[in-house]
């Protein structure tokens, strides 16, 4: 199912070479939850000599704006954390690596997908059940959307032998009503074509990791097996996850200062329990996920 091949990409996997991503949404500035997880990615690729990309996800034009683009790379530039693959400014991004110059590729990928249904329920209809019930699953809809009306939209449909993600998950979402394509099917391609081996991602995610595996081993996509994926604990405020559509404080300003790096380190180091080190000296100690 891969649509070109990457000189680089055949090379790692010749090499075996671990290959992982930081991978930001600009719905919102970064916040510190999303320093945490990039000092994670930059330590474990250190680590272990990995390949790191950069990677915008930036396939829903509704929410990503230009604000957020800058403010995510002049958060890169001051932390001076150097990626061997991916944009280094907005227009190197939207010219070259911008997930919405992707779409049509997102769907034709899409059409090679076995387990699939068309829905055409909204949220409101099955808002007193805990996921997607299934509604559509055998009615055989046709998918119909045009830009006047927006009505259908793609689900995959889980097996027998997918009990524990209906319990989860239920049939999830790969194509969305607007047209654009899911969160998790993005992430999926982009790993499959990127060739990435693997992933340190938040634990909020962890059911989102178990429904890439499944449709990846179900539909013969390249993805990091279940072992391969680390979730790290979340940071919170008050029991509450930290998040861009809760507008919580971007880092840009605490990057600002001098000692704002500093700074920062020794936040995650007092967040996770570790010793305060630098930086420099904190990518030097053993990796703590595994």
């Amino acid at each position: 199912m891969h649509l070109f091949f990457d000189k680089k990409l055949i090379y790692d996997a010749y090499m075996n070479k671990k290959v992982t991503r930081f991978a930001p949404t600009p719905s919102g500035h970064l916040h510190f939850g999303n320093f945490c997880n990039l000092i994670f990615i930059y330590w474990f690729a250190k680590q272990n000599n990995a390949t790191l990309k950069l990677r915008v996800d930036d396939y829903d034009y509704n929410r990503c704006k230009d604000e957020f683009l800058e403010s995510l790379f002049l958060i890169l530039d001051k932390l001076q954390i150097s990626f061997d693959e991916g944009p280094s400014s907005v227009g190197e991004l939207k010219l070259k690596y911008s997930q919405q110059l992707k779409t049509e590729l997102y769907y034709q990928r899409l059409m090679q997908v076995q387990s699939k249904y068309v829905c055409e329920c909204s949220r409101s209809q099955y808002k007193e059940h805990k996921f997607y019930p299934g509604t559509c699953r055998n009615k055989g809809l046709s998918y119909q959307n045009t830009p006047n009306q927006l009505i259908h939209q793609w689900r995959y449909k889980l097996s027998h032998n997918s009990l524990f993600l209906e319990d989860k998950i239920g049939d999830f979402v790969l194509w969305r009503k607007e047209n654009i394509p899911s969160a998790l099917w993005v992430s999926l391609c982009e790993d499959d074509e990127m060739g990435v081996t693997d992933i340190i991602r938040g634990d909020d995610l962890l059911v989102s990791s178990q429904a890439q595996s499944f449709l990846a081993i179900n539909e013969g996509l390249n993805y990091p097996t279940l072992k391969k994926v680390i979730h790290h604990p979340l940071i919170t405020d008050r029991g509450r996850k930290l998040s861009k559509s809760q507008n919580d404080l971007s880092i840009l300003d605490q990057l600002s200062k001098s000692d704002g790096v500093l700074n920062l380190t020794y936040q995650l180091c007092d967040s996770f329990g570790f010793e305060r080190l630098s930086l420099d000296e904190l990518i030097e100690t053993k990796f703590p996920f595994s």
